[in-house]
Formats: structure tokens, sequence, C-alpha cells
């Protein structure tokens, strides 16, 4: 099980330096590479961004619309521990 703890500062500079689209939560997130399982723990629900680059699909192929959570899951508050093993294939 991978954890670590990523910096907003490194993550919300654009590419002109200006922290225009940043957002801060309490978040805990860790990575299972062995069974392929992302966990995501919050207090709070995780706030919304605006889509970028029309993104509007998340890692698993659900629709999450012109806002979303940003990161990998439409809605990562609806279960703790997430498959994500893109050979896997939802009925």
């Amino acid at each position: 099980m991978h954890q670590g703890i990523i910096d907003s500062d490194d993550l919300c500079v654009d590419f002109d330096g200006i922290r225009d689209h940043s957002v801060v939560a309490d978040v805990q997130v860790s990575f299972d590479p062995d069974n392929l399982e992302l966990s995501i723990n919050s207090p709070q629900p995780l706030p919304k961004v605006s889509a970028i680059n029309r993104i509007d699909h998340d890692i698993l192929g659900k629709t999450t619309g012109t806002t979303r959570v940003a990161g990998p899951l439409a809605d990562p508050g609806l279960k703790r521990v997430w498959k994500v093993d893109p050979r896997i294939q939802k009925a």
C-alpha cells in the first residue's frame, strides 16, 4: 500500500504561475497497486470544480458533467475503497 502527502501548493500553480483554479480539501488517499484499489477518506464532501479540457468522464467511464470533484472518480464519496482495474467491465 502506497501512501503519501501531496503539497497542494505544488499542484495549484498554472503554467503562468497564477493560482486561479485551486481548491483545498482535507482528504486522505492511498493506492494499493497489488489489488488496484484506491482508498479515499474525507470528513466532508469534496468541493466541486469546473471540468478542464471538457473531460466529462471518470476513470470508470461514468459521466461527470461540467462540474465535478477533482480527481479520477465522478463521486468518490459513494464508497471508501474503489476497484480501479481497467480490465474489469461493469455490466
